[in-house]
This record gives C-alpha cells, sequence and structure tokens, in this order.
C-alpha cells in the first residue's frame, strides 16, 4: 500500500507545482497558496521554464523546436531582420512606459457638457457661423477640490458627434470604394474675429470615419481640455475639418444649428443627440502617491519577505538548448510572482478589496486573494520558424511587470 502511496504524493506535488506555475505566471486571478519555505525552489523555477517553453511554442503554433538544418537565410536578409527586430523592442519599450502611466488608485468624477450653439464669450455669432464647418463650443464647469493639498487630474475627456446625415455620393475620390475620410478635430488657439482670414489652430484629433452609416462618433481631444481646465480663459472652441474636401458635402453632424434633425426625430430626442463632450477627472494628492518603476518591490527569494511580491527569474536560451534557432535576445526576465495576500494589502482593484474584506469577516463567503501577474508586457524575438525563414515575432503577456493581489 505504502508502495502506491509515495507516486501519487508525487503526482499530486507535480500537480500543485504546475497550477502554482499557471497562477504565477498569469493575469487572471486564480486560487493559489503562496510558496512555503519547505518548497523545492529549483524543482518550481524548472517547472516555470517548462510552462513559459510550452506557452512560447504553443503561440507559435510549433508542434516542437524547429528544424534548424533547413536554414537558408542570407547576409542581407538576416540585416533586415535584425533592423526590423531592433525597431519592434524601441516600440515594446514605449509601451511599457505607458503601462505605468495611468493612476487608477483615485476614483473618478463623470461630467458632461452638451453644445448649445453659442460662440465662445467675445466672438459675435455672425462671426462664429461664418464657415460652412461645424464648430463647437464647451462651457466647462468641473468643481475645483476643496482641500488645499489635493490638485485635479484630468482622466479622459471625449468629443461625441451624432451623424445623421451623410452622401458619399458627394466624394470627389472616385477610387474610395470603402467610402471612408479623415476627420479631424482643431482647437482655437486665438478668439475668432472678422480680420481672421486664416485662424490660428492646433490639431487636436484625427480619426477614420465611414460615410456608410449614421450614428455616433468620438473623438480624444484630452490635450484641449486639459488646457482649458489649466487656462479657462483661452477656451475658444472647436472646429470639425474633413481633409479632403468640404466636410458639409458629405457629413451633417446633429447641431444646435441643424433644423431638419427637430423635424425627423422629434425635439426631445434630437436635444440627447447634440454634440456632447464627456469628461472623467481625479482629486489627486499634490504630494501623495509616487509612482514607482516596476523594479523597486523586486524581492529576492529567502529575503524574509512573505507577503506579494515580483521576484526575477532568468530564462536563458542557451541553457534550455534554444539558441540554434532565437538568434536574439540571448534571454529574458520573465519573472513572477509569489506571496500571501493580508487584508488590504496591494489590492489590484476595487473588487479585490471587496474580497479580501469578505474574506476577513468570513472566509467560507470568498477566498483569500491570489498574488498575481496585473500587468505584463510582451516579449520579442527573433528567430528561425519551422521552414528555416528568419522572423520578427513579438508574444504577448510574457514579461510580469507588476505583482498585485486579486
Amino acid at each position: 500500500m505504502v508502495s502506491y502511496f509515495i507516486p501519487i504524493m508525487n503526482i499530486l506535488q507535480g500537480m500543485l507545482t504546475l497550477a502554482l506555475t499557471i497562477c504565477a505566471m498569469t493575469s487572471r486571478p486564480c486560487h493559489c497558496r503562496p510558496m512555503r519555505h519547505h518548497v523545492n525552489h529549483k524543482k518550481l523555477r524548472e517547472a516555470r521554464i517548462e510552462a513559459i517553453k510550452h506557452d512560447i511554442l504553443l503561440k507559435l503554433g510549433f508542434s516542437g523546436v524547429p528544424d534548424v538544418t533547413r536554414i537558408n537565410t542570407t547576409i542581407i536578409e538576416k540585416r533586415r531582420k535584425i533592423r526590423l527586430y531592433k525597431k519592434s523592442l524601441e516600440e515594446t519599450q514605449g509601451k511599457i512606459h505607458e503601462l505605468f502611466q495611468e493612476e487608477e488608485y483615485f476614483a473618478k468624477t463623470f461630467h458632461s457638457f452638451t453644445d448649445q450653439g453659442l460662440p465662445p464669450p467675445g466672438v459675435m455669432d455672425a462671426v462664429w457661423r461664418r464657415s460652412s464647418r461645424p464648430r463647437f463650443y464647451f462651457q466647462l464647469d468641473v468643481p475645483q477640490p476643496k482641500i488645499a493639498n489635493r490638485e485635479l487630474h484630468l482622466h479622459s475627456a471625449t468629443l461625441n458627434l451624432y451623424k445623421y446625415r451623410t452622401w458619399p455620393e458627394n466624394l470627389r475620390d472616385s477610387s474610395n470604394f470603402d467610402r471612408t475620410v479623415s476627420v479631424s478635430v482643431y482647437q482655437f488657439l486665438v478668439p475668432l474675429d472678422c480680420a481672421c482670414s486664416k485662424p490660428m489652430r492646433r490639431l487636436v484629433s484625427t480619426k477614420v470615419v465611414s460615410l456608410l452609416d449614421t450614428g455616433w462618433e468620438s473623438f480624444d481631444i484630452r490635450s484641449a481640455v486639459r488646457l482649458w481646465m489649466d487656462k479657462p480663459k483661452q477656451n475658444y472652441g472647436l472646429e470639425i475639418v474633413c481633409e479632403s474636401q468640404d466636410i458639409s458635402d458629405i457629413i451633417d453632424f446633429n447641431s444646435m444649428r441643424s433644423n431638419m434633425i427637430n423635424d425627423i426625430f422629434g425635439y426631445s430626442l434630437a436635444e440627447t443627440l447634440l454634440p456632447n463632450l464627456s469628461v472623467y477627472v481625479q482629486e489627486k494628492e499634490i504630494l501623495g502617491r509616487v509612482k514607482r518603476s516596476p523594479e523597486v518591490y523586486d524581492c529576492v527569494q529567502g529575503d524574509g519577505e512573505s507577503r506579494c511580491c515580483r521576484y526575477p527569474l532568468w530564462v536563458s536560451f542557451r541553457d534550455i538548448g534554444w539558441n540554434n534557432w532565437v538568434v536574439e535576445p540571448e534571454g529574458y526576465q520573465a519573472y513572477y510572482c509569489d506571496g500571501s495576500c493580508p487584508h488590504r494589502y496591494k489590492p489590484a482593484h476595487t473588487f479585490a478589496g471587496i474580497k479580501s474584506a469578505i474574506h476577513l469577516v468570513n472566509p467560507a463567503a470568498a477566498p483569500e486573494p491570489c498574488c498575481t501577474g496585473t500587468k505584463l508586457s510582451p516579449l520579442t524575438l527573433l528567430h528561425y520558424d519551422e521552414w528555416g525563414l528568419l522572423k520578427v515575432t513579438q508574444y504577448s503577456d510574457m514579461v510580469v511587470q507588476e505583482c498585485k493581489c486579486a
């Protein structure tokens, strides 16, 4: 009986190791337990690396390691791929930087402003309506923080325009078979007056708009609203432009200047389709929370830290026998998450905090939060494929950038 029991225990321990590996390497929360001191760290590291190897081959669609005897790449092609690989790395670094730009700790307050069809203060109505291009002015009214050590930060600002009529047949470009145009939002930098033949403007947002349907179109205009919040007196309004031809020939956005839409939808419904500006703001402590770099809280096994933390995990492609088909890099830091999640410690989001509170009161009602990767970045490889061709491939969610409790 004992001879059967030992292999079964080994199998169960292996299953536990695999579960820990999957939990630590993915961004999806799962019910896992932090490592205990009696765990064999060497075997656990090997299990993690095996999981990484399996994941890379799976994402490549390979049944196994490529056969390098079929490699047939010229020097010129190899140089071109190396340049492409370096360019991909530069773009990846930019994406990693963006991961830590947004601060989601503080609550966001929503404000909505509707265009009333009025020009900015000091601008005559006749001057404002002189152009056939749509022009909008939103009077921002965002309350400032009442607490002295807090300041207002703009989280998002979206201009929403309803296109209720389009005329794709009026397109000047006869080769434009998909019936799309580039629509831009410009911010006036100076107030309009009769002397300005070409008013000073700044491009705020551009997107491709289809003329084959009606409905809402949204534009990110954070740069304009951020200036208006800092300097309200410099809010001189917006202008909508089609870069290829007069926008009034192909699109009719609903506005207070549009009378026909009242007849089509009725005034009450037409009012809900007016141009509007959606703004989310956050009150933040001026000298409070300082953004950290991802490496600040890295831990090392055996340093005494038992709570949720990020640990280094170097994967050497030479050590695992992949250096014959992986050209660059020689290896990479995958990192992994481990540790306990005591109440209110590093919650990944609001739900994680609620879950932790419920577990504290009634452990049977909700499991304890799990230490897991909440921000992950891609890995870029310069490698040969199964046909011996050199390729640059990017794999998402391969490098743990941040560990929190979820």
